[in-house]
């Protein structure tokens, strides 16, 4: 979908978008990364790096129905930033590898208060 919209082709890119929502799209608002051509799943998980992806062609889509590819593009930016990253000190949304990366490897353990501290 990317290429298309960078070669110039937004009805082909519109295309892409209407499959893969279609086909790949996950309740929540992520992407399946692998199907066959017609569609069938074949492994349900999300990869970060192509929803990044989608998000980015939509945003910049320039195409008839700009104004719905660009929401859609806004919708997938937010479910990246909710299922597929981690918080940092600050506050920072990190994206990661995917939504099975989220949990911090080397985290400093909660530890529960003393009694009568």
């Amino acid at each position: 979908m990317l290429v298309a919209e960078l070669a110039g082709r937004p009805a082909l890119a519109h295309t892409i978008w209407s499959w893969t929502s279609r086909h790949l799209g996950r309740p929540d608002g992520l992407f399946a990364w692998h199907a066959t051509g017609a569609g069938q799943i074949e492994d349900p998980q999300s990869a970060t790096d192509a929803d990044i992806l989608i998000a980015y062609a939509l945003l910049r889509f320039r195409g008839a129905g700009a104004t719905v590819m660009h929401g859609a593009g806004r919708r997938v930016a937010r479910a990246v930033l909710a299922h597929e990253a981690v918080s940092l000190p600050d506050g920072t949304r990190l994206p990661v590898a995917g939504p099975w990366a989220t949990a911090m490897p080397g985290a400093a353990p909660t530890r529960k208060p003393r009694s009568g501290a």
